[in-house]
């Protein structure tokens, strides 16, 4: 069974090659602004690194990549990456506000996985604050750093300090009411005790509420004021209308974010006819926005009509300037009516657009499992193995940063290397790519991911590694074991000694290359690290592994025993 796994003559010619580099740095630049924009973070920061390394220095291109790492929250290494180029550009202008900004926000989205960072934060905020005591952001970053201890007290009192002094500051009172809207969250979801969360709500709404008198065209506040107010309606029908009314307000704002609509078909999902009502309504004043066509086809699927609703989306995605939503609701309506070659286009096609939406994990996993379904019938067939080798490329383009699809794709092609019986040295070269590929994917191990990442996935992570590994191992046509043992180690650095497959591979490189002290302490860890997939200890194998131990123990020099 599958398993998931580019004189006169010089002259013109510096001169068109300038030009092609003001252009690329360009077209980089703003690549990187519309995907930010777009909240499409690494493909963001990647646009904006393609743009610094044609024009070093380049502010603008800093900013984006500082923002699209906090933002999208892309981890150390980017942080540390952006660190540098800011604290780079504080060093000549001391004085440059968005650059202290944007490392402050660096280092507050560091803390989550080094709280030491904290304190930089801190530091970043408060010499804002100190240039300036009517800066509203170092105000909110402020209370932000004191809020991630967990010190909402603090973090409330700064700002109401600065609003004392400042009270139509919208970026005060939208960022205290984010505050106060997250604790209530995480109050109600630690025990569904919405009698504790409920004034939290409310006091969020009333400061939502205050950020949109003092900007009426922030579409944010609006939104969370909507959200917050929903949270908070029960039978009230005076918040219930302020919830609406919010919800269209923010539509108003932008007509292609399916969002507000979204958000007042839950509200008024126990009421039919209300909702028919607001959909008409808007419908007639806005009846060429994208949103809108969405919540018609989203009203029509929902009412059994399943051809008018087809037709919405198709109208929806027409309309829209970010269509890859309707396109993964198009796929799930055509998978709802059999249409096999229709979702999987239509998936792939919201992919294409947006690998990074909400859906974008349920469509890649569907057109994965859709893959997969064919190994088994192409195994022993060398051209259908090539045909979905190919396939499995394709959709790992479309997926850059699935890990799934290229280990499952160089699985099937090591399985049906073996099984065509022809050893077709392009399934090999396929399957090396795709699992190495998926490894590239993995970052290298740190302490912090121990309470960041539950075991399963980091035990998931070890499978990747070691079925890697044993590309390096076990194929005479790739033998590598330098790069085996490479992999198998990075196995249970991941999974602190918890893998067992990587425990016996590498321990028969190991013995095999009379590395006796080195086997020794290896099956000794893993003695007392092997683990179930849950985490869980595996008391089996840990003694099979013990017993090992005990047998390289002979092999050992008197002196290292």
């Amino acid at each position: 069974m599958f398993r998931r796994r580019l004189v006169l003559a010089a002259l013109c010619l510096a001169t068109s090659v300038a030009s092609l580099t003001t252009s690329a740095r360009a077209g980089a630049l703003e690549d990187g602004k519309r995907l930010l924009n777009d909240k499409h973070y690494a493909a963001a920061a990647d646009a904006f690194r393609k743009s610094l390394k044609a024009s070093a220095g380049n502010r603008d291109a800093m900013l984006g990549l500082a923002k699209a790492a906090s933002e999208g929250r892309l981890g150390a290494e980017a942080y540390q990456e952006v660190e540098g180029l800011l604290r780079e550009r504080l060093r000549a202008a001391a004085d440059d506000r968005p650059a202290r900004l944007a490392l402050g926000e660096i280092f507050l989205a560091w803390v989550p996985l080094d709280d030491r960072y904290r304190a930089d934060a801190q530091d970043q905020f408060q010499k804002l604050s100190q240039s300036d005591v009517n800066d509203a952001d170092a105000a909110v970053g402020l209370a932000r750093v004191y809020w991630i201890a967990g010190d909402t007290k603090h973090a409330l009192e700064i700002l109401d300090e600065y609003l004392g002094r400042k009270p139509d500051s919208a970026t005060a009172h939208h960022g205290k009411g984010a505050i106060l809207y997250t604790d209530a969250q995480n109050t109600y979801n630690a025990d569904k005790n919405f009698a504790a969360a409920k004034p939290l709500f409310e006091r969020a709404a009333g400061e939502f509420e205050a950020a949109t008198k003092a900007d009426p065209k922030g579409k944010d506040s609006w939104l969370q004021l909507a959200y917050a107010s929903q949270w908070v309606a029960g039978g009230d029908a005076a918040r219930e209308a302020a919830a609406a009314e919010a919800y269209e307000k923010c539509l108003a704002l932008d007509l292609d974010d399916p969002a507000a609509l979204r958000g007042l078909a839950a509200l008024l999902a126990k009421k039919p006819d209300v909702w028919a009502k607001s959909l008409e309504r808007v419908t007639k004043a806005y009846p060429k926005s994208a949103a809108v066509l969405l919540a018609q086809a989203d009203s029509a699927k929902a009412a059994g009509k399943l051809d008018e609703a087809e037709a919405a989306y198709r109208a929806h995605i027409a309309a829209s300037k970010a269509p890859a939503l309707g396109w993964a609701a198009l796929g799930q309506l055509l998978e709802q009516k059999g249409d096999a070659a229709g979702w999987k286009k239509a998936y792939e096609k919201s992919l294409e657009i947006d690998p990074e939406t909400w859906l974008s994990a349920s469509l890649a996993s569907k057109l994965i499992v859709a893959l997969d379904a064919q190994a088994e019938s192409a195994f022993d067939d060398v051209a259908k193995a090539h045909r979905l080798l190919d396939e499995y490329r394709a959709l790992a383009a479309l997926l850059p940063n699935n890990k799934a699809v290229r280990n499952d794709g160089g699985f099937f092609c090591r399985e049906a290397y073996a099984k065509t019986g022809k050893r077709d040295a392009a399934l090999l070269k396929g399957s090396v790519e795709l699992y190495v590929a998926c490894c590239d994917l993995i970052p290298e191990y740190r302490d912090e991911f121990e309470q960041s990442m539950p075991y399963p996935l980091r035990h998931t992570y070890g499978q990747f590694l070691n079925d890697t590994g044993l590309m390096f191992q076990y194929e005479p046509a790739n033998l590598d074991l330098k790069k085996a043992e490479a992999y198998y180690r990075r196995a249970m650095d991941w999974t602190q000694y918890g893998y067992w497959d990587a425990f016996n591979n590498l321990e028969k490189i190991l013995s095999a290359q009379n590395r006796w002290k080195e086997a020794y302490d290896w099956a000794a860890a893993c003695a007392e690290g092997i683990k179930k997939e849950n985490g869980e200890p595996n008391e089996t194998q840990r003694a099979t592994a013990a017993g090992v131990r005990d047998r390289l123990e002979t092999k050992l020099p008197k002196d290292d025993k």
